[in-house]
C-alpha cells in the first residue's frame, strides 16, 4: 500500500520490462503513475503510465539501474499493488 514503492538490488541491473498488477479486489485505484530508475547519474525518469488494474505489462528502452520506485501521482483512494516486477527480456 502507498504512494511510492521502491526495488533495491545488490548491484547494477539491466531491465527493459516492467509488469505491475493492482488489487483489484478493492477496485482499480491507480490513475497515473512514473517508473523512476536510478542510474550511476541519479534517479531518472523510465516511463509514465495511466491506468494499472489487473495487470500492466510494459518494454522499455534497456535501463542500467541499482534501483526502481513506482510513484503513483494520481489515485482514487489508496493504491495496493499487489505485484512490482522488472524483466531483462531479450529477443
Amino acid at each position: 500500500k502507498g504512494e511510492t514503492i521502491h526495488l533495491k538490488f545488490t548491484e547494477m541491473k539491466t531491465v527493459n520490462q516492467v509488469v505491475l498488477m493492482e488489487n483489484i479486489a478493492q477496485g482499480e485505484r491507480v490513475r497515473e503513475f512514473i517508473l523512476d530508475g536510478r542510474t550511476p547519474d541519479g534517479w531518472q525518469e523510465i516511463l509514465r503510465g495511466k491506468c494499472i488494474g489487473h495487470k500492466f505489462i510494459k518494454r522499455f528502452n534497456p535501463a542500467k539501474i541499482s534501483a526502481c520506485r513506482l510513484k503513483i501521482s494520481a489515485s482514487e483512494g489508496m493504491p495496493q499493488i499487489k505485484e512490482f516486477s522488472l524483466y531483462n527480456v531479450i529477443n
